[in-house]
């Protein structure tokens, strides 16, 4: 499925990460809008307090293109290689 050619993007996501409800919401709208050659960038959140709001968040790739150029890096604390042609667009979101 990873390789469908007919998927227009692809999303990561780690095994303990959560998506909640409403975020939910907000991705399923934004692949709607996303354009064939758009990045999205969405805040991964790190670290949490003890009534579960954000302390630590940092921008991370999640929606890419479905197109050769993008491969994965490291085994832990993995990224995608993000060598992408400049002339794509770069979202922050969902939203």
């Amino acid at each position: 499925m990873l390789d469908d050619p007919t998927i227009t993007h692809k999303m990561w996501l780690d095994a303990d990460d959560v998506v909640k409800p409403e975020e939910y919401q907000k991705l399923l709208a934004l692949k709607e809008r996303l354009k064939p050659d758009e990045i999205v960038l969405m805040d991964y959140v790190y670290s949490h307090d003890q009534n579960d709001a954000p302390v630590l968040t940092l921008p991370r790739e999640r929606i890419y293109p479905n197109v050769e150029g993008y491969w994965w890096h490291d085994c832990i604390h993995e990224y995608i290689n993000m060598q992408y042609d400049f002339n794509s667009r770069v979202r922050r979101g969902p939203g």
